[in-house]
């Protein structure tokens, strides 16, 4: 599968991207920072590039069979660069009729299907005392992949950890399943490599933890 993944130069990110191409992926990474990467491969193409640069965006999709993003909040930035960068990705999907695109969102983005959970109520609250402004952008970015019309999953995410991974995770929604707190790195490449071979989850926006 020809793989274009947007934050494949963070922790998790590297760690995506060296084990999609185990899996004989082909995998293309925009990078503003192409160094940050310390991976090379015949089946990796870096572009150098950022997310307000539409041209590099689209030298990133074309020719992709599905995009997984792993766009977040880093330190405190102007703007919306999250949202404002997911809708040119979306917009870019589009035009090369790429269908398939799985996000990291947060668990604030809340759908219709959560319930109470008073755990997941303090780590939001939390989160927007300390990231107010990058919450809201994560909560804007999930909106924008929910209306995309496009076969999204979103993957609500808790703390995560660079532990050896556990080799299994729960997904669900808040009030219905039993979920943990926290989720390693490991863990969620694999849960996200497993979305593209199964495609559950499709218009969906599980949390899912260890």
């Amino acid at each position: 599968m020809n793989l274009t993944i947007f934050g494949g130069t963070g922790e998790t990110g590297r760690l995506l991207v060296e084990r999609a191409i185990n899996e004989a992926h082909h995998v293309t990474v925009l990078a503003r920072n192409p160094d940050k990467l310390q991976f090379d491969h015949e089946n990796l193409t870096v572009i150098h590039g950022e997310l307000d640069n539409e041209s590099s965006i689209d030298a990133a999709i074309s020719g992709a069979d599905a995009v997984i993003s792993l766009l977040g909040p880093v330190g405190k930035v102007e703007g919306k660069p999250i949202s404002e960068g997911t809708m040119r990705i979306i917009e870019a999907m589009k035009r090369h009729n790429v269908k398939r695109l799985i996000a990291v969102a947060t668990p604030a983005a809340r759908t219709e299907r959560d319930g109470i959970n008073m755990r997941f109520a303090m780590m939001n609250l939390f989160e927007r005392v300390i990231a107010s402004g990058s919450q809201d952008d994560t909560i804007e970015m999930a909106g924008i992949v929910e209306m995309s019309g496009l076969n999204w999953t979103l993957v609500r995410l808790p703390m995560l950890s660079s532990d050896d991974g556990k080799g299994r995770v729960r997904a669900g929604y808040l009030g219905q399943k039993k979920l943990g707190s926290s989720l390693t790195r490991d863990d969620l490449v694999e849960f996200l490599l497993d979305l593209l071979a199964t495609g559950e989850f499709v218009r969906e926006a599980p949390i899912v933890t260890n």
